[in-house]
């Protein structure tokens, strides 16, 4: 009688050990304190080992005006001011300046390990640049709530990262927070869910829920495929098995790599930023997708302020201006055009182009 109670006592003092190990390493990085620290909001977490609360604080530079930033105010000018920036004992950017005005659309060039993705990171604060040396709208970036800061950054990084989901809610991953502004955040829903949860809100007499419901979803749904049509993820959606329902797999590994990059536009697209910015993000596309997406999104950035990353100079041309980087300096700055008669490193680039794009068609 006493075998099955030993067995399984043992059973559950090795199921104890093994769900020890795995609580250590969770809490391994649950207490690990984030690098990047939100300085501009008081917040309180609990701690994981005593229990007791733990309240950030903010610094004592978080003035009233990085406070008081709200999203729905930001006019989107931008400016780094005598930047410098290292990883470690490696020099990245070295006594960078420059100004990017509100809606203007801007372009950084330069050959790889210039700077361009690290600077572009620091505005988002994915890296932490030094104090008094970022800023928008004239507010350190340090005094805005990071919460603010990136939602109003739409941000397409060169590696975009897809979850394993419908092609639809990678595309929305941030606009149903967007829409939950009310006060509570929404999630996501499939149709199902959503006319179940209709038909809960009208038989508990919240007829008013469902209708919010419906109007979101509506919008939800139009918002998606406008931001697609833009990426010009509308052709592939529509050779699609279940269209924007399509599951795309960890990391989106049923697309092509063109189909990642342009479905993580979308997605900056689609929660309307007041910036918007492009690291490189068509370097998977060919030459004629890219200036029919290129077309499509002048349009957009019209709105908004705009910086695009890239190492084609058919990408930056159309640019207000384009910012030179060589060895983490601004070498050049000015149109198109002006770059090309200052017969620089920029026209070096440009003319290196065309000669590879004339042998490549010979």
């Amino acid at each position: 009688m006493l075998s099955w109670p030993m067995i399984a006592f043992g059973w559950v003092t090795n199921m104890l050990q093994r769900g020890m190990a795995s609580w250590k390493r969770m809490l391994e990085i649950l207490e690990t304190d984030p690098a990047i620290k939100d300085v501009g909001t008081q917040s309180t977490r609990p701690s994981t080992s005593s229990g007791r609360a733990l309240v950030v604080s903010p610094s004592n530079h978080a003035g009233s005006a990085g406070l008081a930033f709200n999203r729905r105010g930001i006019r989107g000018e931008i400016e780094f001011r005598n930047l410098v920036f290292s990883f470690g004992e490696t020099p990245v950017l070295n006594h960078v300046s420059l100004t990017i005005g509100a809606g203007c659309t801007a372009a950084l060039v330069g050959v790889t390990g210039s700077g361009k993705s690290t600077l572009i990171s620091l505005l988002a604060r994915l890296h932490d640049p030094p104090r008094g040396t970022v800023f928008i709208d004239g507010v350190d970036v340090h005094d805005i709530p990071l919460g603010v800061l990136r939602r109003a950054i739409g941000f397409v990084p060169q590696e975009p990262f897809l979850f394993s989901d419908t092609l639809a809610d990678n595309v929305a991953f941030g606009l149903d927070a967007q829409l939950g502004d009310d006060g509570t955040q929404r999630p996501q829903s499939s149709p199902g869910q959503t006319a179940s949860a209709e038909r809960r809100a009208t038989l508990s007499g919240s007829p008013e829920a469902g209708l919010k419901s419906r109007r979101d979803d509506a919008e939800r749904t139009e918002r998606i495929r406008a931001s697609a049509a833009v990426a010009r993820l509308d052709k592939d959606v529509a050779d699609f098995p279940k269209g924007y329902e399509t599951m795309v797999g960890e990391r989106g590994i049923t697309l092509s790599g063109g189909q990642k990059q342009r479905t993580a536009l979308a997605r900056a697209i689609v929660i309307d930023p007041r910036i918007l910015v492009l690291d490189d993000a068509l370097s998977a596309v060919d030459t004629y997708t890219e200036e029919e997406i290129l077309s499509r999104l002048r349009g957009v950035m019209r709105e908004r302020t705009s910086i695009i990353v890239s190492h084609r100079i058919s990408t930056v041309r159309h640019a207000d201006v384009i910012f030179v980087l060589d060895g983490g300096r601004i070498a050049e700055r000015g149109t198109h055009d002006e770059l090309i008669r200052h017969n620089g490193l920029y026209a070096e680039l440009h003319q290196k182009q065309l000669l590879e794009e004339e042998l490549a068609a010979s």
